[in-house]
């Protein structure tokens, strides 16, 4: 029922522009997305969908570009574009696995869109959730229109976590977004994991204790869903992350 396209790096740039015209071509509105935080330990996966205006810009794969450069980019794109964004908590992440969450923000991404589009281009695989869906392996690569996508989702992903090191001022996600470095792991031996974190996930499940986790359940801050679905991981009844 869906497609999923695989497509060499040889001649990328040939075919940056060949999905889109094709789509074109056919006058169909179609939807590039892309998401940003699938592998961090902690923060959402968040999910954008881009309905160009018109194609007079290239936009770039958000992770070559600069902070700066992905900056002056959004602002053009959410100024020109029909901008949609999803987000899928930590919580999320932690009862229906990181795949299925991301899946759930794309949605949420898609139908915060001020129209309806005809097809929807998804960077990735296994992503698909509906007919109209194509994934393409490398899309914020290869596609210009999940370009932009990507470049909404990093920038509205950094922002957030920004905000956070406010909130949780022992952990610096101005500087690590959430993601699993050196600087993060020291910061999650210092003081813990948080509610913020993905506490399935080894690295910050393994520093949960008994009474961190039964004062959550008390202060009815843990949800009996995501409290089983961390005892399962601590008993090795599914997957690890």
């Amino acid at each position: 029922m869906y497609n999923t396209i695989m497509l060499s790096s040889q001649n990328a740039e040939k075919r940056r522009y060949a999905i889109d015209d094709e789509y074109m071509s056919a006058k169909l509105t179609v939807a590039g997305v892309d998401e940003a935080g699938r592998g961090p330990w902690a923060g959402p996966v968040v999910a954008a969908a881009v309905v160009p205006d018109e194609f007079d810009t290239e936009y770039a794969d958000s992770k070559v570009l600069s902070s700066v450069q992905r900056n002056k980019l959004f602002s053009r794109i959410v100024s020109t574009c029909s901008v949609g964004v999803g987000i899928a908590s930590p919580e999320e992440v932690d009862v229906l696995n990181v795949l299925n969450a991301t899946r759930i923000a794309i949605v949420r991404a898609v139908d915060n869109l001020d129209i309806v589009p005809e097809r929807i281009l998804i960077d990735g695989k296994h992503l698909e959730f509906d007919s109209r869906c194509r994934c393409i392996v490398s899309g914020d690569r290869l596609d210009n229109t999940i370009a932009a996508a990507s470049i909404v989702a990093k920038v509205v992903r950094d922002s957030y976590m920004s905000s956070l090191s406010l909130i949780l001022p022992g952990f610096s996600f101005f500087a690590h977004k959430g993601y699993g470095t050196s600087l993060h792991r020291v910061e999650l031996q210092t003081s813990g994991p948080t509610l913020w974190h993905r506490l399935t996930y080894s690295p910050v499940r393994e520093l949960i204790t008994s009474e961190t986790m039964k004062n959550w359940l008390l202060k009815g801050l843990l949800s009996e869903m995501r409290h089983e679905s961390i005892v399962k991981k601590m008993k090795g009844d599914i997957d690890d992350v």
